[in-house]
């Protein structure tokens, strides 16, 4: 495996698992891609509505999604960079077990989303409720 796979490899398992927290209406610790889905939701609603106090949470959830999506991309190129020093069959290993690792971790009840409609704990299965 390229460092540059293990980059995109070690992004988007970041993307889709580590719980980070954030503030929109409410705070919530969820993987930004949850952020991300909640900003587009936002985003069609205040291209529908358009009002001020909308307008203030719409641009704290975009300010958030372009600050958590940049900082994950450069902890995984960091960590690609150090996984490039190991020959290419040790860094799939560590590279792979890593995203197993946060895949894992993810199906517990790890979340805090008091936005969702069901539940304020969630897993990676429950966050689009």
């Amino acid at each position: 495996m390229s460092p540059r796979t293990a980059r995109w490899l070690i992004f988007l398992a970041a993307f889709a698992t580590l719980p980070l927290p954030y503030f929109l209406p409410e705070g919530e610790v969820a993987p930004a891609m949850r952020l991300v889905f909640l900003t587009g939701i936002m985003s069609s609603v205040y291209v529908a509505e358009g009002s001020g106090p909308l307008a203030t949470i719409w641009g704290m959830a975009i300010a958030q999604s372009l600050l958590w999506t940049a900082l994950l991309y450069l902890a995984a190129s960091l960590i690609a960079r150090v996984l490039g020093a190991f020959a290419s069959g040790p860094r799939s290993i560590l590279a792979l077990s890593l995203v197993v690792a946060l895949f894992a971790l993810s199906l517990s009840e790890i979340y805090q989303t008091p936005l969702s409609s069901t539940r304020p704990r969630s897993n990676l299965l429950h966050l689009f409720e």
